[in-house]
């Protein structure tokens, strides 16, 4: 993948996420809050994976711009 399909894909997660975390935070009823807050930590999961492989796609074109800090702790 290449580096604008992977920023897309992150704002879709991140769209994703405030479109979940609404619905979380409006329903009062457990059994739809359960299930939805299951699908945030699945959105969650693979935004954070998508952006670990923007960052390290980025650190292959642009090293100079990591330089003094390890971030694949």
């Amino acid at each position: 993948m290449n580096e604008q399909e992977l920023e897309l894909q992150l704002s879709q997660y991140n769209k994703k996420l405030n479109l979940y975390d609404t619905i979380y935070r409006k329903t009062p009823i457990p059994f739809i809050r359960n299930s939805v807050a299951k699908k945030i930590i699945r959105v969650r999961d693979k935004r954070d994976k998508c952006f670990k492989d923007l960052r390290t796609l980025i650190r292959e074109k642009h090293p100079e711009q990591f330089i003094g800090y390890n971030y694949d702790k």
